[in-house]
């Protein structure tokens, strides 16, 4: 009940509103601080800590309290500021979105927030606006819409009014051309339509709901699950050790038997594991984001250094996604063009076999069948090519084809706004029109009315009695029109778009009035024009590097199969020597069963015509054959598609906000390039993961060794001596691990990362030579940390004379030996896991060799442990009160450098045997 000449009145608008809501998807409102913080909290690596810290608290162990406070809050704290950071960026790119919309209500004509649009509305439609719902359309004057985001097809829709005839099967939404829907563009002209459709009811909003209500479970990453697996493991065994240790003591309660157990757990802990992988991927995340790759989760940093596979769109991503002239032929002349979309820079070469002539400006009038083209090129758009006086840069509006040619006129001096202002005077426009897929334009120019007319070759040439040749109209023969189509198929076979043009010259006054067909008859054929969608420049490297780094690409594009098999050509998903077989048409792909997909030898590099269903069985397929997926999408019908991949990537600048919020990456420059520095940043971390991993936990299976076979050590009155407190402990896992550990994480990829192929699926960081590491290394480091505090209270007290009780307490002028062993033992192992980062560098390499990067990062490291933990026994109160250790004499020094050396030594003949 809405009249189209007033709109809804101010009630019927109340009342729309109370029924259906309002015109927003669920994401709007941005993200949620405290469901990134509540994210970033509880897991399972903070449980632990937390677990920890409870029973820190229990028995009043405050400076242990204090310490895993810290590292709870650093852990959180890094990983809850990087993403919603990422989060807050993924924001700004949502209000991107036209905000406003023009309606008609009450009679007059209001500009509201799109949210406040309401079904029974009339929208008023304009170049440049975006559609904030979906719309019946009751007027349409040259409207066209840009539908890629929804419909994959790449160039501009032309919009009518007609009602559409029903068939057998329900028009698909591409070829419902009487509406016009939600976040599509006007490319051209304008338009008025009645809103049938708000926010979940509409196309982008059943997509929308479709990816919500279908999403799975978010699937863990390989470091996710190895982490998880990590901290459960560490739990178990630090309750079983904690029953050993009771067990030691004849299950006899005592608080320093328990502080003890605490302790064994605290060393079974990689407390500081968490937090240098999060600070590591957030370092790697700051990298990406600088190479126009947004990380919106930070495991997904890792993960996508597993790759095998990308699933990549043509347009924008591949391509420049901007229309460009390549190649004419008028007058049975062919003629070669250079330069690049937009800008008017570049040169026209007739091609005469081997030799290519360049056609001067002064060479044009000369050539009729060339200027002519020109002019049809010129003035048959609706599109201008200006230049910005703000930016001093090329300018251009309009549809990308009408553009392209636009800017091959204006190669010759052919501009349009300069031809008007001279002698042609434009009188009426024929708009393109599906059913008969041509436009025509009408100038006068001095006493006669030219048409001028473009198109698809099919409807151009059926309506053309003639030809141009030599200056010369000719007879139009079926001999000259199959040479005609063999041209234009030769240009189709190099991936390009080909439009046909014609004109006719007349002295007779053209009636705005006159029928269209007769207007468009015998018209006079003028040429052909290629334009297609250039490649980006980095396209080839990218995917020629991707091949080097044993990762196969497919594209996916709406395009014609010969179209799709030149591009892919050109960018070197297809070699020179890989047959048509890999480009497989999306319907037939669609047609055959799982089981007849999975028969395939190779599943298809190329699908052509490709709907987002196809992209979905495609990356379905890819995984029964054990493979780790990367999918690129742009439109909100390729969400589906970016969910179910492993590693999600939308497009920054052309993307919906649903593909967006479905993506773990997000390109800001929709460039398949930074998908290829993500993938190499990704291997980069996963190796530095790995060193990290090595270090802090063979750090831990030494302190374990002490502490477990330190039970053994027994005073003169049969209680246990400990080896080491628990505040030395955390001390080696905190200050003097971790920044070795985050030393190693910024270690710079290796220059031969690319060139292998990418591990296996659902490897982890924990693997057969990891644990064979770790414990050979754990073994050596805590064997030589035991045996210095044996050898010092033998060489103070003997072994069998310990000081009684000094295990538990401190007595002066009793305990100082004791203290002392405890001291030497500390300070051997901390040396030790300094010096220890040098071998993780490289799980096989020798940590001397010439050819290596230096990291002075580790250097520094390496001084800020050593300056940090040598004072700890020299400071008074602190060194017994808080370390539970005294100062030795300088002698030792020497024993312990010695160690070093030796360790060194062991390590460099393991990797040798290991090589």
């Amino acid at each position: 009940n809405v009249k189209a000449n007033s709109g809804l009145s101010a009630d019927q608008v109340t009342a729309n509103k109370l029924r259906f809501g309002e015109n927003k998807l669920e994401g709007d409102s941005g993200p949620s601080i405290w469901k990134v913080l509540f994210d970033n909290i509880f897991n399972y690596m903070n449980a632990v800590l937390i677990g920890a810290l409870i029973v820190s608290l229990v028995v009043l162990d405050w400076i242990k309290v204090g310490v895993l406070l810290l590292v709870i809050i650093t852990n959180s704290g890094i990983g809850f500021m990087q993403e919603y950071k990422s989060e807050k960026t993924m924001d700004a790119l949502r209000q991107m979105s036209s905000p406003t919309a023009k309606v008609l209500r009450d009679g007059m004509l209001q500009e509201i927030p799109s949210s406040q649009v309401v079904p029974g509305d009339i929208l008023s439609l304009e170049t440049g606006a975006i559609c904030p719902a979906d719309l019946r359309l009751i007027d349409a004057v040259n409207l066209e819409t840009d539908e890629a985001f929804l419909t994959g097809e790449s160039l501009p829709i032309p919009k009518n009014t007609r009602a559409l005839t029903r068939g057998e099967e329900e028009p698909s939404v591409g070829d419902r051309v009487n509406l016009a829907y939600m976040n599509s563009k006007i490319v051209k002209g304008r338009g008025t339509g009645v809103v049938i459709s708000i926010a979940f009811k509409t196309e982008v909003g059943k997509i929308a709901t479709l990816v919500s209500e279908g999403e799975k479970k978010q699937k863990k990453t390989p470091l996710m699950i190895t982490l998880d697996r990590l901290m459960i493991f560490c739990v178990l065994a630090a309750v079983v050790l904690g029953i050993f240790v009771f067990a030691i003591e004849k299950f006899q309660w005592s608080t320093d038997t328990f502080l003890y157990a605490i302790s064994v757990g605290i060393a079974l802990l990689p407390e500081g594991l968490p937090a240098v992988i999060t600070v590591v991927l957030a370092l790697g995340l700051s990298r990406m984001s600088k190479q126009k790759a947004l990380v919106r989760k930070l495991p997904a940093m890792e993960a996508v250094g597993q790759v095998t596979n990308i699933c990549s769109d043509k347009t924008g991503t591949l391509t420049e996604g901007k229309m460009v002239a390549k190649f004419a032929c008028f007058g049975g002349m062919m003629y070669k063009i250079s330069g690049e979309p937009i800008a008017p820079v570049g040169k026209v070469f007739q091609l005469n076999g081997e030799e290519e002539i360049e056609i001067s400006n002064d060479m044009v009038d000369s050539r009729d069948e060339l200027k002519s083209g020109l002019l049809v090129a010129s003035l048959c758009t609706t599109s201008n090519l200006f230049i910005d006086k703000k930016t001093n840069e090329w300018k251009a509006t309009g549809a990308p084809t009408e553009i392209a040619l636009q800017v091959l006129a204006a190669k010759m001096s052919f501009l349009k706004a300069d031809l008007l202002g001279k002698d042609y005077e434009f009188i009426h426009e024929y708009p393109f029109d599906s059913s008969v897929k041509r436009m025509t334009t009408v100038y006068k120019h001095g006493e006669e009315f030219i048409y001028f007319s473009k198109g698809a070759l099919d409807m151009i040439i059926s309506q053309c009695h003639t030809y141009s040749e030599n200056g010369q109209n000719h007879p139009m023969t079926p001999e000259k029109t199959k040479s005609i189509i063999e041209i234009m198929e030769e240009f189709a076979g190099k991936g390009m778009r080909v439009l046909a043009m014609a004109t006719k010259h007349t002295k007779i006054p053209h009636v705005e009035d006159m029928v269209r067909q007769d207007v468009e008859k015998d018209m006079n054929f003028v040429g052909l024009v290629a334009i297609y969608d250039p490649p980006r420049a980095e396209s080839l490297p990218s995917v020629q590097e991707c091949r080097t780094a044993g990762i196969v690409v497919h594209m996916a594009t709406g395009d014609h199969p010969k179209t799709a098999e030149a591009i892919a050509r050109e960018v070197g998903i297809l070699l020179p020597t890989d047959p048509s077989g890999l480009v497989m048409i999306a319907s037939h792909f669609d047609q055959m069963t799982d089981n007849e997909i999975d028969q395939l030898e190779k599943l298809p590099r190329v699908l052509a015509r490709c709907a987002p269903e196809s992209k979905v069985r495609l990356i379905g397929a890819l995984h029964r054959r054990g493979k780790y997926v990367a999918m690129t999408g742009d439109g909100v019908n390729d969400a589906p598609a970016v969910k179910q991949a492993d590693i999600g990537i939308a497009m920054g600048l052309t993307g919906s906000e649903v593909t967006k919020q479905a993506s773990a990456i997000t390109l800001t420059d929709d460039n398949f390039r930074s998908i290829l520095s993500a993938v190499r940043e990704g291997r980069c971390i996963f190796t530095n993961i790995t060193q990290i991993a090595l270090h802090l936990l063979s750090g831990n299976v030494s302190e374990v060794i002490v502490l477990i076979f330190g039970l053994a050590i027994r005073d003169s009155e049969g209680h246990t001596v400990f080896p080491m407190s628990a505040i030395q402990i955390l001390w080696l896992n905190m200050i003097t691990s971790s920044p070795v550990a985050l030393a190693l994480g910024v270690e710079a990829p290796a220059s031969d990362i690319m060139q292998h192929p990418p591990r296996k699926a659902g490897s982890s960081i924990i693997n057969a030579q990891t644990l064979t590491d770790l414990f050979f290394y754990g073994f050596w480091l805590g064997s030589f940390s035991l045996g210095t505090f044996i050898a010092s209270l033998h060489y103070d007290v003997g072994i069998h004379n310990i000081p009684p009780r000094c295990g538990k307490e401190f007595t002066e002028g009793v305990c100082e030996p004791v203290y002392a062993a405890r001291a030497l033992s500390f300070y051997s192992l901390s040396l030790l896991i300094l010096v220890h980062g040098f071998n993780c560098r490289h799980l096989r390499l020798s940590s001397f060799r010439k050819d290596q990067v230096q990291n002075y990062y580790l250097w520094g490291a390496v001084a800020f442990g050593i300056a940090m933990t040598v004072p700890t026994a020299f400071i008074p109160q602190v060194n017994v009160y808080v370390f539970e250790q005294s100062s030795f004499t300088p002698g030792w020094w020497i024993i312990l450098l010695a160690q070093v050396v030796v360790f060194l030594i062991i390590s460099e003949i393991y990797k040798f045997f290991k090589r």
